[in-house]
């Protein structure tokens, strides 16, 4: 009776982890980043630069996280399936953030593919805090 308790168990537990939506982080080339920024109404922008960096130029609505304190104070309210757009300086920092963003429960992530430098020398615009 005990084995077949068990068995059954580990069958639901099987069956409600499969049914969960699985996260992605997905890196993307500038094109794609900048085509989802300006189409996509229900994503957020996320600039994971540091305080400094922001404030000299980010993507237009780009909200800053620079840390996990900030990225928590920031991200609290916001639906876990929200579509998020993730970049930095030159994309190292956007790598980190994506598994802390994960392990918040964010389902869909996309990173910017070398950062906001390659958005700047593709010639797409910024702004300054």
């Amino acid at each position: 009776m005990r084995k077949l308790i068990l068995v059954i168990l580990s069958i639901f537990a099987v069956l409600h982890l499969s049914a969960q939506e699985k996260s992605f982080c997905k890196t993307i080339s500038v094109k794609k980043f900048h085509e989802y920024c300006t189409t996509m109404d229900n994503a957020l922008i996320l600039d994971s630069g540091c305080i400094p960096g922001y404030q000299e130029q980010h993507i237009e609505n780009a909200v800053l996280i620079a840390n996990s304190k900030m990225m928590k104070a920031e991200l609290k309210d916001v639906e876990k399936d929200t579509i998020l757009l993730l970049y930095c300086g030159h994309g190292e920092r956007s790598k980190v953030a994506s598994k802390m963003l994960i392990k918040l429960g964010f389902k869909k992530i996309y990173i910017l593919r070398r950062g906001l430098k390659a958005w700047i020398k593709k010639g797409y615009k910024t702004t300054k805090y």
